[in-house]
């Protein structure tokens, strides 16, 4: 078991730094190939988690719009299409 915190901020005010999804896709990515499951989290799962979800959805090669479908589809209350959180998943 690996932990990697990724403390970030869920505002139209203060978006997700894309670093910080970048970071967590390149921590996840390789777990992934190796076969292994990853886990994401935020306190109420509706936004960065989804963020960063979408983000690996993406780096494993589907398209953002693919990605967010995937995640909505999987978890009803998850919301990747809220403004600032969509700009967010499509860098």
């Amino acid at each position: 078991f690996q932990l990697l915190h990724l403390p970030a901020n869920d505002s139209p005010f203060r978006p997700i730094p894309l670093a910080k999804l970048c970071t967590g896709v390149a921590a996840a990515l390789p777990v992934i190939a190796d076969g292994e499951k990853v886990a994401v989290h935020c306190s109420r799962g509706r936004h960065r988690s989804v963020a960063l979800a979408c983000s690996i959805l993406i780096g494993m090669g589907h398209s953002a719009e693919a990605a967010m479908l995937i995640v909505k589809t999987q978890r009803p209350q998850a919301d990747p299409y809220i403004w600032y959180i969509r700009r967010r998943i499509e860098a």
